[in-house]
């Protein structure tokens, strides 16, 4: 069968003064019609850059050093410019990683969509577009399509926003379609809609479908084969089956090793005194209310993990808790200090007791300062000397798995899994006796994601650091979490320690969630697999 596209001893150079030579070298793959090839590796692997070359679009001090790229036989790296546009949208679409970096914030999610088919079909009567984006919209499970589209993307939520993205890639039906980590800010349930959005698309229009990820989950649910890419270069190539059951690189094993279990810790309660309480916390929006009357604790040195759909309200109740939001009702107590009252000086001294790492990582991070920086202010503001500061970001910046030639360069020489690392540090250098972490982890690669899990769990065991947690990865909840609490439409509809809430669910909208998570299947073989090796 012949190849949508085939990529030949492909070589692709990083800039001078990169911490390796080449970010793509010597890789060979080919996407078969009606194939879904995903793409695994840690952060920095080169999935993306790869991802990036398909559509001649390479970011900004990257160059094709050698090597071929042809889809349908035609050698896309000789091509204009103007054909390549011709090409972007309709015959080769790409879904980006950050829904927030890939969207218009000053123009209206359904004109967004819209402008696809201005492009392509400039034709088209502007009804029919109108209808077309609509379409579109429903297809992507959004709520209320024709309200929605008056929007701006600082309306919709960072699941509602990858969303609009997806439908904007799939306006076409492109033959292939490049997904570069696209179900990363959506639930559990949402994922598992969107997966099969895909897997019809190919089933009905044959389309190759090339999809970066770092989830082992989604691999399991959606692949035909997988590529494993380590510091450039492609180190295992085979059917899922193969490579998911029997990997034969040791960089497959130590990443399936990583993996989160669904299977949830089971910790001591410690009786600790509550460091954080909300007690009736709203928060309206006009006529609707995105948090409704939320009550509940979080003991010193444990952690709360919030789960539930895009739009449910677990980022504006983070929001609420830090005082980015003004809560409409009720009290959120801090060492017992109600932080929804204090004065614009008192909460100033009191905020650095209480830190959040932000969902979106373009979106957080000042792009005109180095990462050194960023992670000396924070501990200046957290108390200590420069000197000082700057001691302690070498010692985050280790932490969370970067080496420390990264202090000296800036936010967008970074891929987005290794900007949320950043986020993390920055956040732990204010030295906070709480943590709000809103999808702290939901970009991190599967070993970057272990690591990052266990110094959280490490501080916690050393300094009795207290975490809230928004997640829509069950999988992560079960592995940080003691006590979680599940959130639909603004209210907690069952709180809970995490063996009750993930292995017994008494609410209908829980269980739902339980059971769309990636990989269970694979997951609960796996384990059956080893408990019989033992």
């Amino acid at each position: 069968m012949t190849a949508i596209v085939e990529i030949t001893d492909l070589h692709i150079a990083l800039p001078k003064g990169a911490d390796r030579h080449w970010a793509v070298e010597a890789v060979s793959l080919a996407v078969a019609p009606a194939e879904i090839l995903c793409v695994v590796g840690e952060s920095g692997s080169g999935k993306s850059v790869l991802a990036s070359a398909i559509m001649g679009a390479l970011p900004r001090g990257l160059r094709r050093a050698s090597g071929n790229i042809r889809f349908k036989g035609e050698e896309i790296t000789r091509l204009p410019e103007s054909r390549l546009r011709a090409m972007r949208g309709r015959d080769v679409a790409m879904i980006f990683q950050e829904p927030m970096a890939s969207l218009n914030p000053a123009i209206r999610v359904g004109r967004q969509i819209e402008e696809v088919f201005e492009i392509h079909a400039p034709a088209m009567a502007g009804a029919e577009r109108t209808s077309r984006a609509l379409d579109l919209m429903r297809e992507m499970r959004l709520p209320e399509p024709a309200a929605m589209a008056r929007r701006f993307p600082h309306q919709l939520s960072g699941g509602q926003c990858q969303r609009v993205v997806i439908a904007m890639a799939l306006a076409f039906t492109p033959a292939l379609l490049i997904a570069d980590e696209p179900t990363t800010a959506l639930d559990v349930t949402t994922q598992a809609r969107i997966l099969d959005l895909i897997r019809n698309l190919r089933a009905e229009h044959g389309q190759g479908i090339l999809f970066v990820t770092h989830d082992f989950g989604v691999v399991a649910d959606i692949a035909d084969r997988v590529a494993v890419m380590r510091h450039g270069r492609l180190v295992e190539i085979g059917a899922v089956e193969q490579v998911l059951n029997d990997p034969r690189h040791d960089y497959t094993r130590q990443l399936l090793a990583a993996v989160p279990s669904l299977t949830p810790r089971v910790r001591a309660d410690t009786g600790a005194a509550p460091a954080l309480r909300l007690e009736g916390v709203s928060k309206n929006f006009g006529t609707v209310r995105a948090v409704d009357d939320v009550t509940f604790e979080v003991p010193r040195g444990g952690t709360v993990a919030i789960v539930g759909e895009s739009g449910s309200g677990k980022s504006t109740l983070a929001k609420a808790v830090i005082r980015l939001l003004e809560p409409s009702a009720g009290r959120v107590l801090v060492e017992d200090a109600d932080f929804a009252r204090l004065g614009r000086g008192e909460l100033m001294r009191r905020r650095r007791l209480v830190q959040m790492i932000f969902q979106d990582p373009h979106g957080s991070l000042n792009p005109n300062r180095t990462v050194g920086d960023v992670l000396t202010r924070a501990g200046v503001l957290g108390g200590l000397a420069a000197g000082g500061a700057r001691a302690q970001a070498a010692e985050l910046i280790e932490l969370v798995g970067l080496e420390p030639t990264a202090l000296q360069r800036r936010p967008a020489a970074f891929s987005g899994g290794q900007r949320q690392r950043i986020g993390i540090a920055r956040a732990l250098a204010m030295r906070p006796a709480i943590v709000v972490a809103d999808e702290s982890v939901s970009a991190l690669d599967v070993s970057v994601q272990k690591q990052v899990l266990e110094l959280l769990d490490r501080l916690q065991s050393r300094g009795g650091l207290t975490m809230l947690f928004i997640t829509h990865d069950l999988r992560v909840a079960a592995q940080i979490a003691d006590r979680i609490a599940v959130m639909q439409r603004g209210r907690i509809v069952e709180f809970g320690r995490a063996v009750q809430i993930l292995l017994s669910p008494e609410h209908p909208y829980t269980a739902e969630l339980v059971a769309a998570a990636p990989g269970r299947a694979w997951q609960a073989r796996r384990a059956m697999a080893s408990t019989e090796t033992l």
